[in-house]
């Protein structure tokens, strides 16, 4: 939830190539003393999330391990998208405007709501896991994600379609 601004004078900026796109096979690349089985995935997946940043990167990663995507900006798009449509998988940020993502998820379970919820969390410590699990969640995540616990997640609630072995950075999303 923090906001940091950083600003610098870094002289001009012609004949500089400018980043339009994230590398991201570079990312699933790069190299790592952390080796694991990387798979694609069948599914459904909402993510909910307020910070367009953390949405992108998410939304990118997932769909390139074969993940169909939809966006929701708050929990109540979310409730609402998840009463409308079926989801294999949410993402529910803790943290948003309108409604929590606990709210969200609570609400949804009281509606009888049975499908995989992982909330999405800055906070790290047990009580936090803890009161997520207590709210209806099914899992939890921290940010910033490492994408060992990503596919982790992804293997538990989601049909793996093929396998691919990497080298991994874990580089957070």
């Amino acid at each position: 939830g923090s906001i940091f601004t950083f600003k610098c004078t870094i002289g001009g900026v012609k004949n500089i190539e400018l980043i339009t796109e994230l590398p991201l096979d570079g990312f699933l690349n790069e190299a790592s003393s952390v080796n694991f089985q990387l798979s694609k995935f069948s599914g459904k997946i909402l993510i909910a999330e307020d910070n367009s940043d953390n949405r992108l990167l998410l939304k990118i990663l997932l769909e390139k391990l074969g993940a169909n995507v939809m966006l929701a900006e708050n929990g109540q798009q979310a409730m609402d998208r998840a009463i409308r449509e079926d989801f294999d998988l949410i993402f529910m940020d803790v943290q948003m405007p309108i409604m929590d993502g606990l709210a969200a998820t609570s609400k949804l379970r009281e509606l009888g709501y049975t499908n995989a919820i992982v909330a999405l969390t800055a906070n790290a410590l047990c009580e936090d896991r803890d009161k997520c699990l207590s709210k209806g969640c099914n899992d939890c995540i921290t940010k910033p994600v490492e994408l060992k616990r990503l596919h982790e997640i992804l293997t538990k609630y989601l049909i793996s379609i093929e396998g691919k072995t990497h080298t991994n950075s874990l580089t957070p999303v």
